[in-house]
Order: C-alpha cells, then structure tokens, then sequence
C-alpha cells in the first residue's frame, strides 16, 4: 500500500515537472511572438483584413437597412444601440450570460 502511494506520487512529481516545463515553453513562444518585424507585420495585416470583413459587413447591413430611414427611427436612433446590435461585447449582459453559460 505504502509502495504504491510512492509509486502514485512519484508519477504525478514527473507529470507536474512534465507540465512546467511545457508552460514554460509556452511563455517563451508567447513572449517571443512579436520579436521580429515580420511576425509583427503579419500580424497586423491580419487583424486589418478581420476589421475589413466586419466594416464591409456593417456597411452592407446599413445598405440593407431600408427602415433606418423611416421618421419613427430617425427619431429614435441611438449610436450605442447600434454598436450592440454590431459588435455583442459592449453588451455587459449579453457578454455575461455568455460567459456564465460557457463555464
């Protein structure tokens, strides 16, 4: 019994060492993914083509939106209203049901 406690400890001494070494490579690439002007670049260029795509959409939405332009919804137009309809995280509550349902 007291042998195969020390076997049992012993594993997971070897899996937590395991472990910390992987996170510790992990930190490292993290840390070192912006190290060079390429990565950086690559990096922005991406995030630009994701903005592309989400300004064209909302566009394309606006265009479609046939009903923006009754008096009623003049009237009644709020810029943070739209930003919630476009963009779900600045709706705290949206934001955290999602987050308390994921979890």
């Amino acid at each position: 019994m007291r042998n195969n406690k020390h076997i049992i400890l012993k594993e997971l001494e070897s899996q937590n060492t395991k472990l910390l070494s992987e996170n510790q490579e992990l930190k490292e690439k993290l840390n070192s993914r912006f190290n060079d002007q390429q990565t950086r670049v690559e990096s922005i260029i991406e995030i630009a083509k994701y903005e592309h795509k989400n300004i064209y959409d909302d566009i394309i939405g606006l265009i479609n939106d046939k009903k923006r332009f009754n008096l009623d919804n003049l009237l009644s137009y709020s810029p943070s209203e739209w930003l919630i309809k476009r963009n779900y995280t600045w709706d705290g509550n949206y934001f955290a049901k999602n987050v308390i349902r994921n979890t």
